[in-house]
């Protein structure tokens, strides 16, 4: 039996405090993007070393 269980909160904040918490969740998902777009940009440029890599591997331990 798997049991789950939630927690609901709600806060109650005034505007600036709004302002804060809207700032840096923007600010936070800005820099998800940017590390997740980095990461694509970085895996397409090391597509053909890792081919690569796997055919000096196979060379060398005779499975040509």
């Amino acid at each position: 039996m798997i049991l789950q269980r939630g927690f609901k909160y709600k806060l109650y904040v005034n505007k600036k405090q709004s302002q804060l918490l809207f700032n840096h969740c923007f600010t936070s998902n800005q820099a998800w993007n940017i590390l997740i777009s980095y990461q694509r940009k970085q895996f397409k440029l090391n597509k053909n070393k890792r081919k690569l890599n796997k055919k000096v591997i196979k060379v060398l331990i005779g499975q040509d």
